[in-house]
């Protein structure tokens, strides 16, 4: 285990967890527990820069940091012990209830009532002598929920919701982020709170945490969504376990919610000229092609850097990309499966895509899709960063509220423009086949297309 020692005039303590790298700069290293790795992707170990150089300083984050992760690992823990404690008390035809709550049990004075013979047992197992030795914590637990004092804490909601996420085909990558959403929903929250156990949470400690995330410099409709899923998630545990506790997440307040919601940046008519010569400048790197198949297709980066070769359709009718869910990717939402035509620069580049495929080929840009599962982040970056390299501030998302813009101008009716950007739209649904849809994109988008050249 990693320790320095510190003196402190005439007292010498030794820290824990604190190491001095020969450059004077501390860090903090503490070893996972082994039992415990498994939710840290098999990372050993714990290790942070404390950006110091300062003994005492260090010394101060190294204890914050121990804290912190003595928790953390405890709140792991405790995922686990109720079911242990359930699967204990099963064993003794016991349900997960308060005694006095449960079905069919006999006189407690009776010494074969499976409640005395389980406390029994117990007693019997931890006798070490005339003393007792600690109950296991998922025996502390069993016997927490027979008393009626069950302690339910934030890693045991977000457990249940995880758990409650329903597996659907095709349906994996959305799941994982979905997972990984909530994940990120309560971390915010444990990681400011000062005890996670839901008895103990007052309302004032998340106001001072939702507070605290904005300071740091967090949306206020990020915020936002993160309260608001954590509020739902405890609301439902508190019904489900029976707490008799008010949910510490509700009515609390965001300052000035919604008032940093920044307009969507657009291309203006001249720009839209100047990326279009960009890309076509650019044209042999796989970000360029994917810039080209986003400007007149108002598709999202993820459905254009993770569509495969087959989905760009050229010899139809209508040259079109099929926008859907596939194994190496996802879509954002239900209405952004659809069919989008390829018209102007889009359809040039798709062309140039497909001849420059190799035989036997699956994915039009393979270097994002090397594992079977398509690389969001790393192919976003990499295109962002081209489109920024010559327009700063823009982003690939900025051409899908461009071309609507563009729609909107050639009075191309709404629900066209919510066809093209995968917006959900029941007119489309209900009352056009696929074909005739995709005729109705086509029209609507080479309307755009000729009033930008008159």
């Amino acid at each position: 285990m990693p320790r320095f020692v510190l003196k402190v005039g005439c007292i010498t303590m030794t820290v824990k967890h604190l190491v001095r790298r020969p450059s004077g700069a501390f860090y903090f290293r503490l070893g996972i527990p082994q039992d415990l790795r498994e939710f840290y992707n098999g990372k050993r170990e714990h290790n942070h820069s404390l950006k110091t150089q300062v003994e005492t300083e260090a010394v101060k984050r190294c204890v914050a940091y121990t804290l912190k992760y003595e928790q953390e690992f405890e709140q792991l823990r405790s995922t686990g012990e109720r079911t242990k404690a359930v699967a204990l008390l099963k064993s003794y035809d016991l349900a997960p209830i308060p005694i006095a709550d449960q079905p069919d049990l006999e006189d407690l004075g009776n010494p074969g009532n499976p409640y005395n013979q389980f406390m029994e047992d117990l007693a019997l197992k931890h006798d070490i002598g005339g003393e007792y030795s600690p109950a296991d914590p998922h025996e502390r637990r069993a016997m927490d929920i027979l008393r009626g004092n069950e302690k339910l804490t934030l890693a045991e909601v977000e457990a249940d919701a995880l758990k409650a996420i329903v597996v659907k085909p095709g349906r994996d990558i959305a799941l994982k982020r979905r997972r990984s959403d909530i994940a990120r929903h309560f971390s915010s929250f444990t990681k400011l709170l000062p005890t996670t156990r839901l008895d103990l949470i007052r309302r004032k400690q998340v106001q001072d945490a939702v507070d605290q995330m904005l300071d740091d410099g967090s949306q206020t409709g990020t915020v936002k969504k993160r309260l608001g899923a954590v509020r739902l998630y405890v609301e439902g545990a508190i019904a489900t376990y029976e707490l008799d506790i008010k949910n510490p997440f509700d009515r609390v307040t965001i300052k000035g919610v919604g008032s940093d919601v920044k307009k969507k940046l657009t291309f203006s008519p001249r720009q839209l000229v100047q990326v279009k010569r960009f890309i076509l400048e650019k044209s042999e790197l796989t970000t360029a092609q994917v810039l080209g198949l986003l400007v007149d297709t108002g598709a999202r980066s993820g459905e254009i850097g993770g569509i495969l070769l087959a989905d760009i359709r050229l010899g139809d009718d209508v040259p079109h990309i099929v926008c859907r869910v596939a194994e190496n990717r996802d879509i954002k939402t239900a209405a952004g499966s659809r069919r989008v035509p390829l018209a102007g620069l889009s359809l040039e580049i798709a062309k140039k895509v497909k001849v420059g495929a190799s035989d036997g080929q699956l994915y039009a840009f393979p270097q994002w899709n090397k594992t079977g599962e398509f690389d969001h982040a790393t192919c976003n970056g990499a295109v962002n960063a081209l489109l920024r390299s010559r327009f700063k501030g823009f982003t690939t998302h900025c051409f899908r509220h461009t071309l609507a813009d563009r729609l909107k101008d050639a009075n191309v009716r709404p629900d066209i423009i919510n066809g093209f950007c995968g917006w959900a739209d029941k007119g489309m649904q209900s009352h056009y086949g696929q074909s005739d849809k995709l005729e109705l994109l086509l029209e609507g988008v080479d309307a755009a297309l000729a009033r930008e050249k008159s």
